[in-house]
């Protein structure tokens, strides 16, 4: 039975040897952290715990599976994969 997918707002860490990519609807009240000041989401990864801070407009949309939503994020390798696919 294949696992179900959903597509889920997202930010990748751009620390350099990390390069996790987080799901911002698998954080624990995500809300709070929206920056009113800069309109960016401040969000810390959730590999390397970095915050990432990222305008709301540039939010990558990904294909995520049930048990990476559950993890809260996936590795870099996975997330290139995704990329590849939905570019056109």
């Amino acid at each position: 039975m294949r696992e179900q997918v959903s597509l889920e707002p997202c930010v990748t860490c751009d620390k350099r040897d990390c390069g996790a990519t987080t799901i911002v609807s698998a954080l624990p009240a995500a809300s709070e952290y929206f920056n009113h000041v800069t309109n960016c989401l401040d969000i810390p990864c959730s590999a390397c715990g970095r915050i990432v801070s990222v305008p709301i407009s540039q939010l990558e949309w990904l294909q995520v599976e049930e048990r990476e939503l559950s993890r809260g994020f996936f590795d870099p390798s996975h997330a290139y994969k995704l990329r590849q696919a939905m570019s056109f």
